[in-house]
């Protein structure tokens, strides 16, 4: 009985999809965020560059965050967007379609 509602609709499925992408994300930019700052406090090296090891999974805790940010984008959109009015497409499909000059 819990996910019957996902049968009233697309845009009940497309928002609820998004805020649990949403809080995935921020998870695991926020675990990605403490990942890091273990590592500062460890000092671990890199053998082959010499770095220290924070610098490359610096990209976990923004890499996450932006995709989140980008997903929560999509929602707003989503919630903005009459029910009638939402379609299924790729963004790519768009951006071509931009270029050619169709709509």
């Amino acid at each position: 009985r819990l996910f019957y509602w996902f049968l009233l609709g697309l845009p009940h499925f497309l928002i609820f999809a998004n805020l649990i992408s949403v809080a995935y994300l921020g998870l695991m930019s926020y675990f990605g965020y403490y990942l890091v700052i273990m590592l500062v406090d460890f000092g671990e090296m890199s053998v082959d560059l010499n770095i220290p090891m924070w610098i490359p999974h610096l990209v976990l805790p923004i890499a996450f965050a932006l995709a989140a940010y980008r997903t929560a984008e999509k929602l707003v959109e989503v919630l903005k967007t009459d029910s009638n009015e939402i379609k299924l497409f790729s963004e790519h499909e768009v951006i071509i379609n931009e270029i050619k000059g169709e709509k």
